[in-house]
């Protein structure tokens, strides 16, 4: 967790505006466009985790309303994806 993040920063939903806290994962996989498909070279990941209810209420400090991962809504979007190639 890093806090404290000023949210221009990053690529989430517009709603997500000022400073807040911000999870960063990291892994990686053996295949090269394991999560390609029609939406992008991502869009399987995304695809698979929009939508999946979380608790709320933990450590975060913005609201998430609905509370689920949201990949997609331009103005709800709490989690992103990037691809490195190493």
């Amino acid at each position: 967790m890093m806090g404290n993040q000023d949210m221009s920063d990053y690529d989430f939903g517009e709603n997500f505006g000022g400073n807040h806290n911000v999870w960063l994962l990291s892994f990686t996989v053996e295949q090269s466009d394991v999560f390609k498909n029609k939406n992008g070279e991502l869009g399987g990941l995304e695809d698979d985790l929009h939508q999946v209810p979380i608790i709320a209420e933990l450590l975060e400090s913005a609201t998430i309303t609905p509370e689920i991962f949201d990949t997609k809504n331009q103005l709800t979007k709490n989690t992103y994806f990037n691809r490195q190639v190493l």
